[in-house]
């Protein structure tokens, strides 16, 4: 893996370039430093989170919280969920494929059987959090405000699936001021493995001066493949295993993936004190095979590769009024994931049949 100043070797990992990997120990405690350029003395920057449901301090919030703002995340060059997890505590993250990940806090982790999340996800104010522990959506952190990691149990108020914790990445919303734009392009290379890379980019257009403004945020990524498949086939289905296996065929970097995603935000502010924001986001994901890889042919009887595809949309609505005195929020979500998985095995037909012949 490769960087403008540096050169890391990696050996059987998929990482995405890393910049700086220091993070200031206080942005993990929920408070950003800044070093002021005129007489060098350190100044506190106070983080606003919305952990509480309402917008507050992170040294107020009665909770065990991390925050990860924008700052922080460019510092670690991270743009995904799974980059940033070793910098926060007690979160941990499980990457079987892009588009299946299981995400756990404070080691609260359900059987392997039962496939009930812990974890609850949340963009802004729409939950998005998979029924299936291990199928938890990607989340790309480009152009983002902070994230806030809640740590558990969080089922009053992000409800069921959150008994170990809640994950909130709030976006940076329109703004109807002024004209932004930005872009990122991201590439690595893989020893012994391919060379992906990351377009990012971000268009933000007043649309009604102070009133009605368009953000637009999309991506295109090759995360690329570092592991060699064995193709396995069968010759003679009269031998037993072991014998019975034959690799056919080896594939280099099958693990590789593309993806791309699109948000979209409107923002509407009739007057100072009520806004509406309505956003759209969709995510084509298409996987060439997930990260197994055959390593024992006695053991492991995959014939082919674990390709899969994911394409998902997402509508919200929400608005909010804020007085002097109390604030109400109304937030309104459709939700559509389509998956489609492969795992290509054989029966076993030396198998004893059950009693009752099934």
């Amino acid at each position: 893996m490769k960087n403008a100043d540096r050169e890391v070797e990696l050996k059987g990992l998929r990482r995405s370039t890393l910049g700086a990997t220091v993070l200031c120990a206080a942005a993990m405690q929920s408070t950003a430093f800044g070093q002021q350029t005129q007489d060098r003395t350190l100044s506190l920057e106070e983080v606003v989170v919305t952990a509480t449901r309402r917008s507050e301090a992170a040294a107020n919030v009665p909770q065990s919280i991390s925050v990860l703002n924008d700052r922080a995340l460019r510092d670690i060059n991270s743009d995904s969920l799974e980059s940033f997890a070793a910098f926060v505590p007690g979160l941990e993250m499980q990457a079987f494929s892009p588009g299946r990940t299981r995400i756990t806090m404070r080691g609260v982790s359900p059987a392997e059987q039962t496939g009930v999340t812990t974890v609850s996800y949340y963009p802004d104010e729409t939950p998005l959090t998979s029924p299936e522990q291990r199928s938890q959506p990607e989340v790309r952190l480009y152009d983002i405000d902070h994230v806030e990691v809640l740590r558990g149990p969080q089922g009053t108020l992000y409800g069921e699936g959150a008994m170990g914790g809640t994950l909130r990445i709030i976006t940076n919303k329109p703004d109807a001021a002024q004209f932004a734009a930005s872009a990122r392009v991201n590439s690595y290379s893989i020893e012994q493995g391919e060379i992906g890379y990351v377009l990012d980019g971000m268009v933000n257009a007043p649309l009604v001066q102070d009133v009605l403004a368009l953000r637009v945020v999309a991506e295109n990524r090759y995360d690329a493949g570092w592991i060699d498949q064995d193709i396995l086939s069968i010759p003679d289905p009269s031998i037993g295993p072991p014998a019975r296996y034959v690799v056919a065929a080896t594939q280099e970097d099958v693990n590789n993936s593309r993806d791309t995603s699109v948000r979209a935000a409107l923002r509407y502010t009739p007057a100072t004190a009520l806004t509406f924001d309505l956003t759209y986001i969709t995510d084509e994901l298409d996987v060439h095979s997930a990260n197994i890889a055959t390593t024992d042919v006695h053991r492991h009887r995959d014939l082919a590769l674990r390709p899969n595809e994911t394409d998902s949309e997402l509508w919200n609505l929400t608005g909010t009024y804020e007085s002097e005195s109390f604030s109400v929020t109304s937030a309104s979500s459709y939700v559509e994931r389509e998956s489609r998985r492969s795992e290509p095995q054989e029966p076993l037909p030396w198998a004893s049949p059950s009693p009752s012949g099934r």
